[in-house]
């Protein structure tokens, strides 16, 4: 379970950062879409290293079903912007996705702590 998950979070970052460049319009690399495709990938890599401390017991199914809920949405959110409906605004889909995904990673990642706290208390 704990492959799968890496796994997962793996390519939703690596997916990321390759729509970033793709949205970027082939344009060069700049400072500012390297911090967008940092930003981008943030959520991932939080993920990832809650898994030291979450792992455990009923834990594993719980944070693949975390990650897979913060991944895919933010995943489509990007290829829509990009080849379903392109607008101008792309940018700050860019922007808002992540934050979201944060808001996501606090709360469930509170919850698979809370359901760990509670599993020991008992």
């Amino acid at each position: 379970m704990r492959t799968l998950f890496k796994t997962a979070l793996l390519l939703a970052a690596l997916m990321t950062i390759w729509l970033a460049l793709l949205g970027g319009g082939g344009r060069a690399l700049t400072s500012g879409a390297v911090i967008f495709m940092i930003w981008g990938v943030s959520p991932y890599a939080v993920l990832w290293s809650l898994d030291r401390w979450l792992m455990k017991g009923a834990a594993p199914r719980v944070m693949l079903a975390l990650g897979l809920l913060i991944s895919l949405p933010g995943i489509y959110a990007y290829l829509d912007i990009i080849f379903f409906h392109p607008h101008n605004d792309g940018g700050f889909t860019f922007l808002i996705t992540p934050f979201i995904q944060w808001i996501m990673v606090v709360a469930g990642g509170g919850g698979v702590y809370w359901l760990q706290y509670r599993r020991r208390m008992s």
